[in-house]
């Protein structure tokens, strides 16, 4: 089952201690979430955190395609595609870590796509994550 959703959220981020949470999704097999590592501020690097848990009875297919695109007309990445060699792997779960930085304040998106595989005792699925984004930089 191709899991596709596609989610469009405003947020409004200030002065914060803790991590920035941007995306959360669940599916039968696996929770996404992605995360800014530290409060945004123009102009400073950051890490964009995706982080995968497999579900019970689910694991990582650490031989599957993995793909992550991000997009954004204001953070910079260091190459339009990662994949597994960005990534660190187990059984349950995943993580990519890409640091970025904006230059200006106000508005901008972060949007793009994300896939990896997940198997159980019988089958292998294919998750496939959309996610569209606005921020505001202050």
């Amino acid at each position: 089952m191709r899991v596709f959703l596609s989610i469009f959220f405003i947020f409004t981020i200030s002065l914060m201690a803790d991590k920035v949470n941007l995306y959360d999704a669940k599916s039968e097999q696996s929770d996404v979430n992605i995360v800014f590592e530290k409060e945004l501020k123009t102009s400073d690097s950051n890490s964009l955190l995706v982080n995968v848990t497999s579900k019970n009875g689910w694991h990582i297919n650490q031989d599957f395609p993995l793909s992550f695109k991000p997009t954004s007309s204001c953070f910079k990445f260091s190459k339009e595609k990662f994949g597994k060699k960005d990534a660190t792997m187990s059984d349950n779960s995943l993580q990519l870590k890409i640091e970025t930085t904006c230059e200006k304040s106000g508005k901008t998106d972060l949007k793009g796509s994300f896939s990896f595989g997940v198997c159980n005792d019988t089958l292998c699925k294919k998750e496939s994550f959309e996610f569209e984004l606005s921020l505001n930089l202050k």
